[in-house]
């Protein structure tokens, strides 16, 4: 079982769900920003990895298939005080694979 997590709309990391696999993690994903599109609209999304940058790719490539608008804010984690990403702000999301 693999994590995924969000960001809230202050930038507070949550847990979001729980999935088996990396499948299960990108699905989880795809799911979740095609719901806060529907209620939202348009999502700005950062990608993040830890050393896995073929899964970034994949989940563009699954939002792409499944025909979700979003704008792509680029890969690069922003940092502060140390080693902890810093959240860019209300409507900006972060996909991230906590994957070794």
């Amino acid at each position: 079982m693999k994590p995924v997590f969000t960001f809230d709309e202050v930038g507070v990391l949550k847990p979001h769900d729980k999935a088996k696999g990396m499948k299960g993690v990108v699905k989880g994903y795809v799911d979740l920003i095609a719901e806060r599109t529907r209620s939202e609209g348009t999502q700005i999304v950062r990608f993040c990895h830890t050393r896995n940058p073929d899964g970034v790719e994949r989940v563009r490539q699954e939002l792409a298939d499944a025909g979700i608008a979003f704008a792509d804010a680029g890969c690069a984690c922003v940092r502060d005080r140390g080693d902890a990403p810093r959240h860019r702000g209300p409507g900006h999301r972060r996909v991230q694979s906590l994957v070794e």
